[in-house]
């Protein structure tokens, strides 16, 4: 197994993962502002921008192995 081929399997998995503890109802947020929130909001930001990371990599390994 080539090390491209590996990272096409982990990758999706880390992916499902990142989705699934994403919070479902990030985007209403109700207007509170309270510092429960300001916390939570900080880390499901951080999951937002690891996905986005993610997916590209993903992108990139695919092209990669069919270039390759």
């Amino acid at each position: 197994m080539s090390p491209l081929t590996v990272a096409q399997i982990i990758i999706p998995v880390l992916l499902i993962i990142l989705i699934l503890i994403q919070d479902r109802s990030s985007g209403i947020s109700g207007g509170s502002s309270d510092g429960i929130y300001r916390r939570r909001r900080g880390m499901e930001r951080s999951f937002f921008i690891l996905t986005i990371v993610l997916i590209a990599a993903f992108i990139i390994v695919s092209v990669l192995k069919l270039v390759l």
